[in-house]
């Protein structure tokens, strides 16, 4: 998953639809967060200022 349009580097964390964390790091702008480990289902992926559902297939 590839992430743009940061101004600076952010703290992410992936959840599953429980509301269990998954993965977590930082990234900067045009950074890909890998998500080949995680099983197919539904994640939110939670930055400092808004978060964001995903399906993983």
């Amino acid at each position: 998953m590839r992430v743009i349009g940061l101004d600076s580097d952010e703290s992410y964390r992936i959840y599953s639809i429980l509301g269990i964390e998954i993965q977590s790091g930082v990234i900067s702008n045009d950074t890909e967060i890998d998500i080949n480990v995680l099983k197919t289902g539904i994640y939110m992926l939670q930055l400092s200022n808004f978060t964001l559902p995903f399906v993983k297939k």
